[in-house]
């Protein structure tokens, strides 16, 4: 029988067993989504903004075009399917490099990881600002926003109040969690998690973006036999809406490595099940805000 997860926050993993059958394969995403996702991801630490705005210009068009999801013939623009997830672009080792000198990642993927990993991207158009959003990742309450999280003890790393002053352009983090799933199934691992602003002059207005990038520092430990997740890396965008700053498009990319003892396509099956826990994360926060702010 085939493993089914719980949501997580960054769509972790399935370590549980569930009935009926996976979804077909994703679409794969278009450059314009692939290329700056993964600049995102490797040049988060740049000192200077000027890649990641000019990084900023190419998504963040692309997102306003996609609003406009019909094409001549009156049919659905398949690169725009944004809020159901699409397949994008693995990262490589040369995008680990900066972690590893960082010393927060034990070592690189192996090949068979690589080979045997998924990645997906999800973009919604929220009713909330950076500030809220932010505001609610960046709460030591997870679990509460969260609930599949059994324990999530965060410390920060670099003061708090400095980067929200906009003082400094990172709040960095480290979470040590425990995932609770049906059937007794947790899964153990330490999570770095570091936020990064960024003042993007977009040519009419000037929009604060957060940027947020989180990793497993090595292999989660699973109670369930047979079992391995090599790694999660992703990364979130929240770009604020050009004409109304009251809303946001919230992006999530994560590439992740598990190994299930599963009859059938494991890759087809974990790419559906990281999508479909990474839209539940979307759901979860929208959820919170809704009752709390």
């Amino acid at each position: 029988m085939p493993l089914c997860p719980r949501p997580t926050l960054i769509a972790l993993f399935a370590v549980a067993l569930c009935l009926g059958a996976c979804r077909e394969g994703l679409e794969e995403a278009p450059d314009q989504i692939d290329d700056p996702i993964q600049y995102f991801f490797t040049n988060f630490e740049d000192a200077d903004d000027a890649g990641l705005e000019q990084a900023l210009e190419q998504y963040a068009g692309f997102l306003e075009e996609c609003e406009e999801t019909e094409t001549d013939d009156g049919n659905e623009r398949p690169e725009c399917d944004l809020e159901q997830g699409l397949s994008t672009t693995m990262i490589t080792d040369s995008d680990l490099t900066e972690l590893i000198d960082l010393g927060k990642l034990v070592d690189y993927p192996t090949e068979e990881q690589w080979e045997q990993a998924v990645s997906i991207v999800v973009a919604q158009k929220m009713p909330m600002t950076v500030e809220t959003v932010e505001d609610v990742l960046m709460g030591t309450n997870q679990n509460e926003v969260f609930p599949q999280y059994e324990e999530y003890e965060r410390t920060f790393l670099t003061n708090e109040d400095d980067y929200l002053a906009g003082t400094v352009p990172f709040l960095r983090t480290e979470n040590d969690v425990v995932s609770n799933y049906v059937l007794d199934v947790t899964a153990t691992y330490k999570l770095w998690l570091d936020f990064r602003q960024v003042e993007w002059d977009d040519g009419e207005q000037t929009r604060r973006v957060a940027i947020i990038r989180s990793w497993f520092d090595d292999e989660a430990v699973l109670s369930l036999d047979g079992a391995t997740v090599g790694f999660t890396y992703s990364i979130e965008i929240l770009i604020p809406y050009s004409d109304d700053t009251s809303q946001v498009w919230r992006t999530q990319a994560l590439w992740a490595h598990a190994d299930l003892p599963l009859d059938g396509d494991d890759h087809d099956f974990w790419e559906n099940q990281l999508r479909d826990g990474t839209i539940d994360g979307f759901d979860q926060l929208q959820a919170w805000v809704d009752e709390n702010y």
